[in-house]
């Protein structure tokens, strides 16, 4: 669950409110891709470091860095057909 909305809830909000504030087309495709990419390995680091959900952030680490692969290049299409 956190992969689909990492994925793809955070770039389908980073989008619309870039285009409401009027931001230039290059300006909302950076973000709007930026915002697609999957989690990061910080997520893990900072479980470890908490000392809980080390499981779940690698779960989601592991599948959000498969899925990008696919929804990073849809999110282009996307940026690149309404811009």
């Amino acid at each position: 669950m956190l992969s689909v909305l990492k994925l793809g809830l955070m770039p389908a909000l980073v989008f619309v409110v870039a285009r409401a504030m009027g931001l230039p087309p290059v300006g909302v495709a950076a973000l709007t891709l930026t915002g697609a990419c999957p989690a990061g390995v910080n997520t893990y680091l900072i479980a470890t470091r908490l000392g809980t959900g080390q499981a779940l952030a690698s779960n989601t680490l592991l599948i959000s860095t498969a899925a990008g692969v696919v929804t990073v290049a849809l999110w282009l299409v996307v940026v690149q057909a309404t811009l």
